[in-house]
Order: C-alpha cells, then structure tokens, then sequence
C-alpha cells in the first residue's frame, strides 16, 4: 500500500483487530510525490506528506508474537554467533532482532538475523556479533541486587509502516493523533451545533521503519513518530495504548505526548 498521507476523519482504518489480528502481511510505505493540499478547519494541523493524522480510529494488530523483549542470560563476546536469553522465545529463523549495548557508545547496539533456534533461548546469528554484550549480577551487604544485562529486542513484525526514503534522508514519516472542535449545520433544525473529532489508535505486534523526522526546535516533540496531543485523559471506551511493538531506524523519538494522560 503505498501513500503520500491518510486523513482518518471521524473514521477508521484497520488492519486487524486487538481479538482478531492481521494474520497476512501489509506494508504502509509512506511517500513523498507531491505536495499535500487539504483545507482543514481552525485548529487541525497542516497535513503534510508522510503523515498519517488521526481524528477517528487507528488499529494495527499483527501476529501475536509473545515475547516482544529479554535481556540476556550470559555475557555474549565479540566475534561470536550465538546468544542465550533469559526467556523462552517463539521467534523464528529469519526474524531480525536488536542486542543494546552495555557500554557508553550507543554505536554498540546491535542489529542481527537469526539463522537458528535451540531450546527456545539459544539464538543464533547470521553474522558475529562486533562488540561485547555484558552481563553483570552483584549482591551488595545491604540486600540490594544490580542486574545489569544487554536488551534483547524482536524487530520483524508482519504489518509494517515503512517510510519511503533514500539512505541520508531525515524525514520519516508521522502519525498524528489529536482531536478538534468545530461547528457543523444541522439542516433540520437550521442552527449551528458543536461536533468533536477525538482521535485514538490500538497498535500491537506492529513495526515502524523510518519514523520522526529531524528537529532541533523548541517544538521538536511534534515530530516524533507517534505525535499524541490533546486527546486529555485516558478513556477506555475509546483506548488509546501501543503494545509489544517495534520502532525501526527512526529520526526523532519514537512517541511523545501533550496534553495527554493515561496511554498505557
């Protein structure tokens, strides 16, 4: 599915449900062929390419995939292909995963695909690992335990948002949440009433590739890739949460939030 932008206007998209998941595959790549030129009332921001702004509803729910993230078992030294976790996983050959660094370069963090499985936490990689993923476990006199273990993290999900860019581009795409109020005619009654448009989505086992765009503004957080603002706070008859889910090669942070409380 490819697409310059979706406007979610009172309505709904979907691509599974939180009971019944996307079981296929779908990939939303996110374009940029033109400019966007939609008249909006006052209030609702200006929709760009590569946004996906929501005033109705959002779900994304793929496969189910269990355990999203661990953390490592043993310490996994450079130049070595096999990893042991803490947790049985039901990840699969020729999924991707991500291995965080314990070190202070946040260049150590790791990106591999597995090549085989054994007992459900011995993993595999198709390439060696480039640096040392440590794991640390002291007990102090006082009782206090430090547990220091590099992250484990499952990428590969079946329905994608993928941001269309070449390599040195820093203009992902966004998802804007929000809600606005205007004024609509009734032509019944003749007079004007007040209509709300609140945004909300339901995301899980979702991967997002190229998400946020750059920005060293004061308002850089309206460029996250997920963009919550206004929405108050958190109604479950119309639940907002992202759940078990990746964020892939992004240009800002993965979510941010004003004005908004709650989301779990």
């Amino acid at each position: 599915m490819n697409v310059d932008s979706i406007i979610i206007n009172g309505g709904r998209f979907v691509a599974g449900l939180p009971t019944a998941p996307f079981n296929g595959s779908i990939d939303i790549i996110m374009k940029n062929s033109g400019p966007v030129t939609i008249q909006w009332p006052q209030g609702v921001p200006i929709i760009q390419q590569k946004m996906i702004t929501v005033l109705g509803g959002l779900d994304l729910h793929g496969t189910p995939r269990g355990i999203s993230w661990t953390r490592l078992a043993l310490t996994a030294s450079s130049g070595q292909n096999m990893i042991v976790l803490r947790q049985s996983v039901n990840w699969t050959i020729g999924d991707e995963i991500i291995i965080t660094t314990t070190d202070k370069s946040m260049n150590h963090t790791e990106r591999h695909r597995i090549v085989n499985i054994l007992n459900g936490n011995t993993i595999y990689t198709a390439a060696p690992l480039l640096y040392t993923h440590r794991v640390i476990m002291n007990t102090f006199a006082n009782g206090k335990i430090i547990d220091i273990a590099s992250a484990v993290g499952l990428l590969t999900h079946n329905v994608r948002v993928i941001s269309q860019n070449s390599p040195s581009n820093v203009a992902g795409f966004r998802i804007y949440v929000a809600a606005y109020q205007t004024n609509m005619f009734h032509i019944y009654s003749g007079l004007y009433v007040s209509a709300c448009y609140k945004g909300y989505v339901r995301i899980s086992n979702t991967q997002f590739i190229g998400f946020g765009q750059f920005d060293d503004s004061y308002n850089t957080e309206q460029r996250a890739g997920i963009y919550f603002t206004g929405l108050g706070n958190y109604d479950p008859n119309r639940a907002t949460y992202i759940d078990s889910s990746s964020f892939d090669g992004g240009n800002n942070a993965a979510i941010s939030m004003l004005g908004t409380n709650g989301v779990p």
